[in-house]
């Protein structure tokens, strides 16, 4: 068991001690505010930690008088005689002074919150004397200069363990002066007329209250009973005198309800009335009204309104509030409004912590009363209900970051997985070495997401270096995800630090650009040389687009030619001769626009779709939340919240539809919460949305697997690649090792995570250059391939099995046998420069660039293109539609153009 300090706002006894940093010039300054006797003080040398044995402070013993505790900036308590922790702290678990004095080691111990527990012997006690060395006195000119005091350390971090939340507001009860209604003049009851009953005492009339009540239930049974064995003689002397006694009895318990519905009513106008009055009071005797915790308990029934402290007791959450239910009618919205403005009259004083009682615990809108605590800078008690009640923990972490807490804000996004928030606080507080190791963690996990640009963006600005930078950019250039904006900031920064661009645009050219990528790289040096003042520069612009041009027009694409205007601004005949040539030396290409048009919210940043039967699935970022949109083809849109995005994190969508009803989310800062998607007559079939929060680094392709609710996973694990399965949320089921050649590299297999399908008895995923499947044994088989693959499209399960596989060449179209997988057609469209691929029914394919796309019939042995489209906005994605020769593009506008293949193409 470890023994740990837990913080309180509460002093936890009497001051008995302090603890002293900086210089002993310091200590000597802040001794001397104390105004005690210096002899009554011992000092006791702290070292830093245990590894480090230079002073960092003094322990100051109290042995006789105790400074006033304004003047103590760290003052101690004694949790056992000689054991000294911080005034506002515990220790955990509870321990007696028994146990303490059991285990000690030194006579004298302190217990610190960062440094540890440190021990005394008590010859290691100082006085002030011991700290004062007599030195020499030199000849110097006192007059001519007087050193300015040294100012204390600036405050960086409050380096104490999280406090509990039941801790948090208990102070706010010694504020209140809680009296009972009574004593309130104006609003005394009229006592005359009272029978000598009523004057019992209340819990004396309760009792009496519930007897007769009981009896007048069953009363009536007993007498039947004892009537059934005895003369009814013996019973009563008037045969009806039993049942007239009964009915007597339940009309005075019915009256006395009665009685108390009308005192439950006068008490009720009385509270609002007092909310004008005095509203502190009020507050005391208020009824919860929407209490997410309201009704879990049972109290008596009663006339009066219960007092109630007005701390926000955060402990009182989730165990219930015992409560007579009252039947509160109009009186709810008369409340409701009093409530609201008193909150409101509370936050305009500066009295936050009540508001926030009123939010939390009256009006149960626990996200205001956050909010209010927050607002009026009680950051503790604001994390506390952000994390524990509302499930926020990066509001929670953001609250504990502006209010100083730095550590305890750290442990919090070191636990989200936000790993930059965690090293820039590490950093911020002097830790570079631990915030160098945080920022090396968000680097491999972008990586991993093929997110380049923010682990450069990382690299460089966080931790410092520039040629490594520049590399990773140039690693994204050569993947397929972020390339253009990838080689386009890495020309920026060669011109941001003055070096000069023109011979490194040779050089990438020469060593990293390929027949795809060319008339991208065109677009990219049009750009980062457009407003370039350097002639050379700008001639060496040219001749490069002249190369690439000849060369593509070469082998028929004309992509490049289009461009050549932007390099040449000032030949105003260039447009018109560009046109003119392709026109007559191009083979005619069908032009098609959309059929018709879907526009889905505007606000959102769309990050991935997947189609499922009837449905298209998407999640896009809005306001950094992440948002879930489930719409029909026919225009039916259903948008949800799920939950908070993290920074620039990439988020994916897995499904297959033919296989199973299971929706993947894959990315960073989910929670692992699994939704349904109901069936309606908007949407034929439900699915089932899971957030996949356990995936692991080494799991580097995802499948949903045909047994609902589980997933199948390509996992690395040292040299070895196994296939496991696991439940939903992430218990392992089986794990398979795969067997393949020994001459094949683990690293080759996939530069990023990537999806996967299951069809027949194989499993589809792609790697670096290479397409792959496994069969359920782990025997693995790979189609390698001379270009880097971007990325793949399947068949559906049940149309005719086919791969169309995106490189770096163009696209190919592979066909997966019973024995092996080989090529259906060849290479096409290699001039095209495409990034997105989508395999559609019926022999189709569409590959597209930001730009256009292109629509190929795949039934022979060659692709034939069958038409090209040009959109308005910028190609975001390629999206299946489920009716037969449609599919969709959507549009950096947020808008789907639909499009229909006609039989006539």
């Amino acid at each position: 068991m470890k023994l740990q300090l837990i913080y309180q706002e509460i002093a936890s006894g009497a001051t008995k001690g302090a603890y002293l940093t900086g210089s002993p010039k310091q200590w000597f300054a802040e001794i001397s505010t104390w105004a005690i006797d210096p002899l009554s003080i011992e000092l006791y040398l702290v070292p830093q930690g245990v590894s480090e044995r230079s002073c960092s402070g003094i322990l100051v013993v109290f042995k006789a008088e105790v400074p006033r505790l304004n003047k103590l900036r760290f003052p101690l308590t004694q949790a056992a005689e000689g054991f000294y922790i911080p005034l506002h702290a515990r220790l955990f678990p509870a321990v007696t002074e028994g146990e303490i004095d059991s285990i000690r080691l030194w006579p004298i111990q302190l217990f610190h919150p960062t440094i540890g527990l440190v021990g005394f012997e008590l010859n290691d006690a100082k006085s002030l004397k011991d700290l004062i060395t007599k030195i020499s006195p030199e000849k110097v000119e006192w007059l001519t200069e007087i050193p300015v005091a040294a100012e204390s350390p600036r405050l960086k971090a409050i380096s104490v363990m999280q406090a509990e939340t039941e801790n948090v507001m208990d102070g706010l009860k010694e504020l209140m002066g809680i009296r009972p209604l009574s004593e309130i003049r104006d609003l005394k009851d009229d006592k005359s007329g009272q029978s000598s009953f009523s004057k019992l005492p209340k819990p004396l009339m309760d009792l009496a209250l519930w007897i007769l009540l009981v009896f007048a239930f069953i009363g009536k049974y007993i007498l039947k009973l004892i009537s059934f064995f005895l003369p009814k003689s013996d019973l009563f002397s008037n045969p009806n005198q039993a049942t007239g006694f009964l009915q007597q009895l339940e009309s005075w318990i019915n009256q006395k309800m009665e009685s108390i519905e009308k005192q439950r009513d006068t008490e009720l106008n009385r509270l609002v009335k007092l909310f004008d009055k005095d509203k502190d009071m009020a507050l005391q005797y208020a009824i919860p009204l929407n209490s997410p915790y309201l009704n879990r308990g049972t109290a008596p029934r009663t006339a009066k309104l219960t007092r109630r402290s007005l701390n926000l007791n955060i402990r009182g959450f989730g165990s219930g509030i015992a409560s007579d239910a009252w039947d509160l009618g109009n009186y709810h919205w008369v409340l409701q409004q009093r409530y609201e403005k008193t909150a409101a009259e509370l936050i305009a004083s500066g009295d936050f912590k009540k508001a926030a009682y009123v939010y939390a615990h009256l009006l149960g809108d626990l996200f205001r009363s956050a909010q209010t605590l927050q607002q009026g800078r009680h950051y503790r008690e604001a994390a506390a209900i952000f994390k524990d009640h509302l499930n926020n923990k990066n509001q929670a972490a953001e609250c504990l970051t502006s209010g100083g807490l730095l550590t305890e804000a750290i442990a919090l996004y070191v636990e989200m997985e936000n790993y930059e928030k965690a090293g820039d606080l590490h950093k911020q507080i002097g830790q570079h070495d631990k915030a160098v190791k945080y920022y090396e963690d968000v680097v491999r996990k972008s990586l991993g997401a093929r997110d380049h640009l923010k682990a450069s963006r990382i690299i460089e600005l966080k931790i410092g270096d520039q040629q490594r930078s520049q590399q990773v950019l140039l690693n994204g250039w050569k993947d397929n995800n972020q390339s253009y904006k990838c080689l386009k900031q890495y020309f920026e920064n060669i011109i941001t630090v003055g070096e000069p661009l023109q011979p490194e645009i040779r050089q990438v050219f020469e060593k990293h650009v390929s027949k795809g990528k060319s008339t991208s790289y065109l677009n990219i040096i049009a750009d980062v040389t457009q407003h370039s003042t350097d002639d050379l520069l700008k001639a060496e612009a040219l001749d490069l687009c002249y190369t690439i041009v000849a060369e593509q027009m070469s082998y028929g694409d004309y992509s490049g030619l289009k461009l050549m205007p932007r390099f040449m601004p000032d030949d105003s005949m260039i447009i018109n001769d560009v046109s003119r040539y392709a026109v007559n030396n191009r083979n005619e290409v069908k032009f098609q626009k959309a059929d018709y048009y879907i526009q889905l919210a505007r606000d959102i940043q769309w990050e991935d779709f997947c189609a499922y039967h009837d449905q298209l699935i998407g999640i896009g970022i809005k306001d950094k939340n992440l948002h879930l949109l489930r719409m029909s083809w026919e225009g039916e849109e259903e948008y949800s919240y799920l939950f908070r995005a993290e920074g620039e994190a990439i988020y994916t969508l897995t499904s297959d539809p033919g296989l199973s009803a299971d929706i993947l989310i894959n990315g960073p800062g989910i929670f692992g919460q699994n939704q349904k998607l109901p069936s309606s007559t908007a949407f034929e079939r439900e699915a089932n949305l899971h957030q996949l929060d356990w995936l692991s680094s080494s799991v580097f392709a995802v499948a949903v697997n045909s047994t609902l609710g589980m997933v199948t996973c390509m996992v690395t694990h040292c040299e070895d690649i196994r296939l496991n399965t696991y439940e939903i949320n992430g218990r392992p089921l089986t794990s398979v090792a795969c067997l393949v050649d020994e001459s094949f590299n683990v690293s080759e297999l996939s530069p990023a995570f990537s999806k996967m399908y299951k069809r027949k008895d194989h499993y589809y995923f792609m790697g670096r250059n290479m397409i792959v499947r496994v069969e359920h044994s782990g025997i693995m088989e790979v189609m390698a391939l001379e270009h880097v693959v971007w990325t793949f499209s399947i068949s559906g399960v049940h149309a005719a099995l086919k791969i169309a596989v995106l490189t770096e060449e163009g696209c190919l179209i592979v066909v997966p046998k019973l024995t092996e997988m080989v090529i259906g057609t060849s290479y096409f469209a290699q001039g095209l420069g495409a990034h997105m691929v989508q395999l559609l029914p019926d022999n189709h394919v569409v590959l597209a660039t930001p730009k256009k796309a292109h629509v190929y019939d795949i039934s022979g042995k060659r692709a034939e293109l069958l038409f090209e489209l040009i959109t308005d906005n910028d190609i975001v994605q390629i999206l299946n539609v489920p009716k037969r020769n449609h599919f969709a593009l959507l549009e950096a506008d947020n808008r789907i153009s639909v499009h229909i293949i006609s039989n006539e193409q």
